[in-house]
């Protein structure tokens, strides 16, 4: 209702994200790329956001299955999960030191059986 009315709300979705990734990051970025995706695995399932799979790590992308933000919405919705592109965010700028760009390749909304992010450090 919102979307249609004309007003966005994908930066303050983003943020929260944001947000809960850095205050999670502590206890989930780990001294390696494999802990750390392990660490996001068992998060994502505890919590129940989703279950996290590795598709590549170079490039890094991550498949989400039965992604919680994707559940609910409607399909056609380009780009639905803005509060895991900003927790990817957070987490992934923590391990890696830097900023990181995340897209989203596929969504759920879209039709695909996934939603797929790529995570790649922002070069300065």
């Amino acid at each position: 209702a919102l979307a249609e009315s004309g007003i966005r709300i994908d930066p303050v979705l983003k943020r929260g994200g944001i947000i809960l990734g850095e205050a999670v990051a502590p206890y989930v970025v780990a001294d390696s790329l494999d802990k750390t995706i392990e660490n996001i695995q068992e998060f994502w399932e505890h919590y129940g956001f989703g279950e996290v799979q590795v598709v590549s790590t170079a490039p890094l992308q991550l498949d989400v299955y039965k992604c919680y933000e994707c559940m609910t919405l409607p399909k056609g919705i380009n780009g639905g999960c803005i509060i895991s592109k900003g927790m990817f965010s957070a987490l992934f700028s923590a391990f890696f030191h830097c900023p990181v760009q995340v897209r989203e390749l596929s969504c759920m909304t879209d039709g695909s059986e996934c939603c797929r992010f790529e995570i790649k450090p922002k070069m300065l």
